[in-house]
């Protein structure tokens, strides 16, 4: 993601292989998380990481927690601010971490739900990238990938929007 996808994207130039990337990606925010074992503090750090106060991460971790609709809704108005960017990206990295490092299943839950909702905010919907200002890229080591069944919303999801990446060629390094 680091190497790859994110300087394609900022720079907007294509991928390899000639794939084409999202018309005006290079003005995307773009935020990278870890979930770690405070999975809704890495996330609210990340979107608050401009803001001079500790409280706008507090209070949004506490929004996150409470209301799943909160991360679509914090998107859309960090984007509303001048230079801010037309899209946000948001790289959840190593999103194992998430199973291996938070015990807090409430926690996980509202993460998932949170990053879900972000991507898709039309409920009942079928998902559709332009419903949202909110573009959701996870990170998963293959062997961790049944983890993801403890969340139907988030196997659902899988279903129709996952890319199995191997290692990058010669080319692509």
């Amino acid at each position: 993601m680091r190497a790859g996808l994110i300087p394609a994207l900022q720079g907007g130039k294509p991928l390899a292989h000639s794939t084409q990337l999202p018309k005006g990606s290079a003005r995307w925010a773009v935020h990278v998380i870890t979930p770690t074992a405070r999975t809704l503090q890495s996330l609210a750090a990340s979107l608050t990481r401009d803001s001079e106060s500790v409280s706008a991460t507090a209070t949004l971790i506490d929004d996150l927690a409470q209301d799943p609709r909160s991360l679509h809704l914090y998107a859309r108005r960090l984007l509303s601010r001048p230079n801010a960017g037309e899209r946000l990206l948001l790289v959840v990295d190593e999103f194992e971490e998430l199973f291996t490092l938070s015990k807090d299943k409430a926690q996980r839950k509202a993460f998932v739900d949170g990053l879900l909702m972000a991507a898709c905010p039309e409920e009942g919907a079928p998902c559709a990238p332009a419903a949202s200002v909110v573009t959701v890229v996870l990170t998963l080591r293959a062997d961790f990938f049944a983890n993801c069944a403890e969340f139907e919303n988030l196997r659902s999801a899988l279903d129709g929007y996952q890319r199995y990446i191997g290692a990058m060629s010669q080319e692509e390094l």
